[in-house]
């Protein structure tokens, strides 16, 4: 028996975490000329019905909005930084075969209530709306108590190509769910496709644009540097800007803006260079944006 789920619009998100601000002036180290790319293209692409899943992967509130179910209510699990009990997250690229550890964590000056942990791997399947089907883990943990660090049980990512729903409950002694975490996992790599370009055609300002055409999100920081052509060669062109160090998070089909000035540069040919991670990957690519100066 298939439970079919609730079909929602989506919105893709594009996620800003600061992670430590400061300022640089040497965004990045030497450049690999034979690396540099314009457009990057990696993978097969999925089913389309499985992108909003992969593309919230990481986000338990945004997967019940697809799912309609209720998850973190505070009840046991960490919601908002309260102190509750934190948890393993199995979400984005797994590979085949591997064993992954699910550990419980307690946080704060509370002491949650022993309870009832459920694990649960099902497989969704692709389709007009995506459905659940066979549930290929389960594992019930009766009177878990955590006081420190708990590992609660390891899964093995199944062999079968897919793409996954991992559910963490806490149950009263009747079976009830009192709490909910939701997280998806695939264990084929989703398309990614990259495209970098500069907007430019008169002014002091242009900007420059990455393109996230696939299925999987990437990061980057707001840093990046500019050459020149000259004599046939690249050349850097040095800036006098401090860059704010943070962190950007684009998903799939979404794209994202960034305006630099242009002023002071003098006629001619270049290029903006900079490097984006793309985590489910675990590589880094370096992309190029040419433009002219008239």
């Amino acid at each position: 028996m298939k439970r079919r789920l609730v079909k929602r619009r989506w919105l893709g998100l594009i996620g800003l975490v600061v992670i430590l601000t400061g300022c640089t002036r040497a965004p990045l180290g030497d450049i690999n000329q034979e690396d540099l790319f314009s457009r990057v293209e990696r993978g097969e692409a999925l089913e389309a019905s499985f992108e909003p899943y992969i593309n919230q992967a990481y986000q338990p509130e945004a997967l019940a909005e697809l799912l309609g179910e209720e998850v973190l209510t505070g009840e046991w699990f960490m919601n908002n930084n309260d102190d509750q009990v934190g948890y393993t997250l199995l979400s984005g690229y797994k590979e085949k075969n591997s064993t992954q550890a699910i550990q419980l964590f307690a946080y704060g000056e509370s002491e949650p209530e022993p309870t009832t942990v459920r694990v649960t791997i099902s497989q969704l399947e692709s389709g007009d709306d995506v459905s659940e089907g066979e549930v290929i883990t389960e594992v019930t943990i009766d009177n878990v108590e955590v006081a420190d660090t708990f590992d609660l049980t390891t899964v093995t990512i199944p062999e079968l190509e897919g793409v996954y729903l991992y559910r963490l409950e806490s149950l009263t002694p009747t079976g009830e769910v009192t709490d909910r975490v939701l997280s998806v996992f695939y264990n084929v790599l989703p398309k990614l496709d990259l495209a970098f370009e500069v907007e430019h055609d008169t002014g002091t300002e242009a900007t420059w644009v990455l393109h996230n055409h696939g299925q999987t999100s990437v990061t980057f920081g707001v840093d990046y540097a500019l050459e020149k052509y000259d004599d046939g060669v690249w050349r850097e062109v040095p800036l006098d800007l401090a860059f704010i160090e943070i962190a950007v998070q684009l998903a799939a089909g979404e794209r994202y803006d960034n305006d630099f000035s242009v002023e002071d540069l003098a006629r001619g040919e270049y290029r903006l260079v900079k490097t984006i991670q793309a985590p489910d990957y675990g590589e880094s690519f370096t992309l190029q944006a040419p433009f002219l100066i008239k």
